[in-house]
């Protein structure tokens, strides 16, 4: 895999160093949004990045595969939601096939345990299909109905589902379930995060703080034995396991 290098900027203008804020030191708040920044690029790229090399301005900048990509390239279970033959549907007995498939490869030394990512539209789905597959009775007197489905208990282990925030952000990743191994993903850091700082506010904190600056890391992604691992995609609404 390449090594890919992240950085993200903070500044302050000199209007914003002139005015005091009543909510704490501005200069001191967009630094801390810049690293907030800079992790969600790192993770963002940890799941979705794919590999690459480019030239921009005369300068090589590589990219790194991330966990999907190495799941789809080294044999990871990817199934696209065919339900009932009807495309991008899912029933709950075609979700617990595709988790004994994953549960069945076993990485030895390691417990057998996946974690699953997802959005909230998904998690949605499998409510929704819990509901078709059962039937309640309301009781006389009852205020609360519903149900919330967060763990899905299948024939070789239990999957817990979490809800990823930044699987809304593209539609397809809303589509999507990503079943992980937690023990065979790893970072494999290059060049520890560094920061560089540049100008001093004399206005903020006795002239301690710099105007500008970035944080850095240089790092890439290892996803080993993605046998244990799998994506389901294509979900688009839920089914009944027995129409």
């Amino acid at each position: 895999n390449y090594v890919q290098i992240f950085k993200n900027g903070w500044a302050i203008s000199g209007t914003a160093q002139s005015i005091d804020y009543l909510t704490g030191n501005q200069l001191a708040y967009n630094r801390e949004m810049c690293f907030n920044y800079h992790a969600e690029d790192i993770e963002r790229a940890m799941i979705w990045g794919r590999k690459g090399i480019k030239v921009i301005a005369g300068k090589q900048l590589r990219t790194s595969n991330g966990i999907v990509a190495q799941i789809q390239q080294y044999g990871g279970l990817v199934q696209s939601a065919n339900s009932n033959n009807v495309s991008g549907q899912l029933n709950l007995v075609d979700l617990q096939s595709f988790m004994r498939k994953i549960f069945d490869v076993q990485a030895k030394g390691m417990p057998n345990e996946r974690i699953a990512f997802c959005g909230s539209l998904l998690l949605e789905l499998i409510n929704r299909m819990v509901l078709m597959d059962s039937t309640y009775q309301i009781s006389t007197n009852e205020t609360q109905w519903g149900i919330q489905v967060t763990t899905i208990q299948g024939f070789s282990g239990r999957l817990k589902l979490v809800t990823h925030p930044m699987m809304v952000e593209n539609p397809i990743w809303q589509q999507e379930l990503l079943v992980l191994h937690p023990g065979m993903i790893k970072k494999r850091v290059k060049r520890q995060t560094w920061t560089e700082e540049f100008g001093v506010a004399k206005n903020n904190n006795n002239g301690k703080d710099a105007t500008e600056g970035y944080i850095g890391d240089e790092l890439g992604f290892e996803t080993r034995c993605a046998k244990t691992m799998g994506i389901l995609t294509g979900i688009q609404t839920a089914g009944q396991s027995f129409p």
